[in-house]
């Protein structure tokens, strides 16, 4: 408390700013030397060379270079920014001069370390740019996971959480229109965006009426169709953006892909090859199978902001989106391990509802978050960077148990922080209810003594 007396804002700003700015060029820096086989020379490159060719045409069945664009619009051309459109197509990725290799891997991972950076100012500006907020804004953009998926792995995932972060704050302050279009210019980032959209559109309904949340949705999808316009006028087909996310969705035709969750855990000793049209039960395949989890998961948010709305239930869209999120990485198939960095937004959130005084044990489960995402994240990147195993037996039972690991240790950590946080808000409960019944006792003191008084 004397710390923060003794720091004006300005000066708690400038020192805030300084060091984000030292952590962007300390990152870039660091990320050249990080040139990594994995996705990067699969995907990323590839990508910059298509697009730098051929920007409006990138999604025309006729033009096939390098792996398919399987992301919206808006990533391919931001790295195009910095590879395509200044020096076209492979030249400094394939060039044997060193420095023009370090510079291509710092362009291609500059975006996603942008929006880390990013995360960091958003919750500083959004919580009172005071030095709490200094403080968990920069433990936010530290977070292992987070810069070990943008430094070294190059992963866009720090902008779906920077949009998710950024919509949900904005939705808190009743801001449904720019909330929406913060959606939406997401689901033009990442496909993945598009799972916070019903909890968005629940959540609106549930406090602003059905008038504001259609509103929203109006707005969200006008942002989204006007980013695929240029790109469905080019190829003539006005359903392009519909037709993508489709086949984004239908992309990993493997049910196993590196998710650390339930479908994982349950081969026991090896990791089968299995396809997502194939038979699951009967004639029932696990594609099927992956629509109906899909459906329930969002049939069971359904049912629970209803019993909110009849007050049979309590519970914040953050706790909401934490259970959502994580039931869509656990249950559902075709699941990278670095997706369950989605529950990051909303284990944030729900951190910054407690009190000062619950900061420890709350920070405590957050790491424990955090780090088992790490350690899926860098067990799959070094699989597939160094093929460390020495066969795919040993492949599958490493993949089995982590499976088993995170599963036991998320749904653990789930109970113990969503525990703690109904207990803190039973106590807040408990001691408005007290101070409530201690005011009253006060009134009716003041009103006895001054009938004494007076008769």
């Amino acid at each position: 408390m004397k710390l923060t007396a003794t720091w004006s804002k300005k000066q708690i700003c400038i020192v805030f700013y300084s060091i984000l700015f030292s952590l962007l060029l300390t990152f870039l820096m660091i990320s050249g030397f990080f040139q990594t086989k994995v996705d990067l020379q699969w995907t990323n490159f590839q990508w910059v060379h298509r697009v730098g060719t051929n920007l409006w045409g990138m999604y025309a069945p006729h033009f096939h270079v390098g792996k398919r664009i399987d992301y919206p619009p808006l990533y391919p051309i931001l790295l195009s920014t910095l590879q395509g459109w200044l020096r076209p197509g492979l030249v400094w990725y394939t060039s044997s001069n060193a420095w023009f290799v370090f510079l291509a891997y710092v362009s291609i991972r500059f975006w996603p370390i942008v929006f880390q950076i990013a995360n960091g100012w958003l919750i500083f500006r959004f919580c009172g740019q005071n030095l709490r907020a200094a403080a968990l804004g920069l433990a936010l953009v530290l977070l292992p996971a987070l810069t070990f998926n943008t430094i070294i792995w190059g992963q866009i995932d720090s902008a779906l959480i920077f949009f998710t972060l950024a919509a949900a704050l904005l939705l808190k302050h009743d801001k449904v229109r720019f909330s929406a279009i913060l959606l939406g210019i997401g689901c033009l980032m990442k496909f993945q965006m598009l799972y916070f959209v019903p909890l968005f559109i629940a959540e609106t309904w549930l406090k602003r009426g059905w008038r504001r949340t259609l509103d929203g949705v109006f707005y969200g999808f006008l942002t989204i169709y006007v980013g695929w316009f240029p790109f469905s006028l080019y190829n003539f087909d006005f359903l392009l953006p519909f037709t993508m996310t489709f086949k984004a969705f239908g992309e990993y035709s493997h049910l196993l892909m590196g998710g650390f969750n339930v479908w994982g855990a349950s081969f026991y000793g090896r990791q089968p090859n299995i396809q997502m049209n194939q038979t699951f039960f009967g004639t029932f395949t696990y594609n099927q199978a992956n629509l109906l989890l899909i459906a329930l998961i969002l049939f069971f948010l359904g049912v629970a902001y209803w019993l909110r709305q009849q007050k049979l239930m309590t519970f914040d869209m953050w706790s909401a989106g934490l259970i959502y999120t994580l039931a869509i990485f656990m249950l559902t198939g075709a699941q990278h391990e670095r997706y369950q960095l989605i529950m990051i937004p909303f284990l944030f959130l729900l951190l910054l509802t407690k009190s000062i005084t619950h900061w420890v044990g709350d920070w405590v489960r957050w790491q424990c978050f955090s780090l088992l995402i790490l350690f899926n994240e860098f067990t799959v990147w070094i699989q597939l960077e160094y093929h460390v195993f020495g066969s795919a037996k040993q492949a599958a039972q490493f993949y089995q148990w982590g499976s088993l690991i995170n599963v036991s240790l998320s749904l653990i950590l789930l109970l113990w922080f969503l525990w703690a946080h109904y207990r803190q808000h039973l106590s807040i409960t408990n001691s408005d209810l007290m101070a409530g019944q201690l005011r009253q006792m006060v009134t009716r003191v003041k009103t006895w003594w001054v009938r004494k008084i007076k008769g």
